[in-house]
C-alpha cells in the first residue's frame, strides 16, 4: 500500500443551456478527486456523469468512488 491522501470535492456549475430536456435546469454537477502525498498534489481527476447519457447518477458515482477510496491504492493502480 502507498500512503496517498485523497480529497473529493463536489461542484455545480451553471450552464447557458440544459444538456438535455430531461435534466435539471442548466446545471452541470461533478466531483473533483485530488490525490496527494506529503501535501503535494500528484493527480487530479474529474467524475461527471451526464444525466440522460450516463448509467449512473452523480450520487451513485460519489458512492462508488468513496467505496474505492476506502480500499486504498497500490503502486500498480497509480502507475508509479
Amino acid at each position: 500500500m502507498i500512503d496517498i491522501q485523497t480529497k473529493l470535492f463536489r461542484y455545480k456549475l451553471p450552464l447557458k443551456k440544459s444538456i438535455n430536456k430531461s435534466s435539471n435546469p442548466a446545471v452541470r454537477e461533478g466531483l473533483i478527486l485530488v490525490l496527494c502525498k506529503n501535501n503535494e498534489i500528484l493527480s487530479l481527476g474529474d467524475i461527471a456523469p451526464l444525466p440522460g447519457f450516463s448509467k449512473e447518477t452523480i450520487e451513485q458515482a460519489e458512492e462508488q468512488i468513496a467505496q474505492s477510496l476506502k480500499k486504498g491504492f497500490h503502486r500498480a493502480q497509480l502507475g508509479f
